[in-house]
């Protein structure tokens, strides 16, 4: 009986070791967006553009976002108009553009094709760009998901901030405000 207490006690202690170097390595390889390309070397382009036809080119390189316009901080987040978790997200986002006015800009990118989404933006009070270019938007979010090793199926909410047009730090699931804010308080060095 003690040895198998024993036995018991040292599988426990190695797994727990295994699912420690399992989250380390789920995070290195979260974090691959390292090297910023230069805009000679842009290998994939998106134009991402609202209602009123603003638009912001997102450039995809090797391992590297570039955005134009872009800010100190970018957060992208990819959502739906259907999706309830989406929705809870977009009062944490509007308060992180209050706070951060000049260094974060936040870009909605829309996955699905509302019939009514001019009432979904002012019910839901979306104070941020969102894109509506449906075709550019899913391609730009299947190229994200996969340098973020994001699950395939594209799980939504996703938001992921860029510090400098690289990454950052991403969240799948709705993200409390306070856990975005210390988030860009780091990217900020604050």
């Amino acid at each position: 009986m003690r040895q198998f207490l024993i036995f018991f006690i040292i599988v426990a202690i190695f797994s727990g070791c295994n699912k420690k170097e399992q989250k380390e390595q789920a995070k290195q390889e979260a974090a691959p967006i390292q090297k910023q390309i230069p805009k000679k070397e842009t290998l994939q382009e998106y134009h991402l553009i609202d209602k009123n036809r603003f638009s912001i080119e997102a450039h995809i390189g090797k391992n590297s976002i570039s955005l134009t316009p872009s800010k100190k901080i970018n957060i992208l987040f990819f959502f739906t108009t259907w999706c309830p978790s989406c929705k809870a997200q977009i009062p944490e986002l509007n308060e992180i553009a209050k706070k951060y006015p000049k260094d974060v800009q936040i870009i909605g990118i829309l996955l699905d094709r509302p019939k009514h989404l001019q009432d979904f933006l002012q019910k839901e009070h979306t104070n941020f760009f969102v894109s509506i270019n449906y075709g550019d938007n899913n391609a730009f979010a299947d190229k994200i998901y996969q340098l973020v090793h994001a699950p395939a199926n594209k799980p939504i909410p996703m938001t992921l901030i860029l510090k400098n047009d690289q990454y950052f730090i991403h969240y799948i699931g709705a993200a409390p405000y306070e856990i975005i804010a210390t988030d860009i308080k780091k990217a900020l060095g604050e």
